[in-house]
């Protein structure tokens, strides 16, 4: 069974997603650690480069090993567009109950992160070069989250995701 404890003095293992457009790097043992680059070299110098920001966002053991790409699945219409979205072989790995609670932690931990990064955030953000862009509150609400540090309750065959409506815990 996959998704069990992560050595972090071990490889990171890492998948690319090619598409014609972009590449993306992603660690999987890591949720939301990846980046994306015009090639697979590029887009895992960008993940590495990554790892202090990464880190400092999760309280799990370090991922200090050395990045180690153990396959490549070809990337569709969402890949070019920017964001990752192939599966691989490694996706239907089931979770241990170890694995699975890791996996809840780090989305626990990222939620933490977002919320201490979003209350210290100016009410009015930065606009983007041609004026475009949202404001702290219209970012928040992009998270389709209930207000609170909520993380859905996990269980077999379920893989945390973001919290939901229908996701708060009792």
């Amino acid at each position: 069974m996959a998704g069990g404890p992560v050595d972090p003095d071990g490889p990171v293992r890492v998948y690319l997603e090619v598409g014609e457009t972009w590449t993306f790097a992603v660690a999987l043992d890591w949720p939301g650690w990846a980046r994306r680059a015009r090639s697979g070299d590029a887009a895992l110098a960008q993940l590495e480069e990554y790892r202090g920001r990464y880190r400092a966002a999760v309280t799990a053991p370090r991922a200090d090993g050395p990045l180690e790409v153990v396959g490549s699945v070809p990337g569709n219409r969402t890949t070019d567009f920017g964001a990752p979205d192939a599966r691989g072989p490694w996706d239907e790995e089931p979770l241990s109950p170890v694995g699975r609670q890791r996996q809840v932690d780090l989305l626990r931990d990222a939620w933490v992160t977002f919320d201490r990064i979003a209350s210290s955030a100016p009410a009015e953000l930065r606009k983007g070069p041609r004026g475009g862009g949202r404001d702290r509150d219209a970012v928040v609400a992009t998270c389709g989250r209930p207000s609170g540090p909520t993380v859905p309750r996990s269980g077999p065959g379920r893989r945390p995701g973001p919290p939901g409506p229908s996701s708060a815990t009792s």
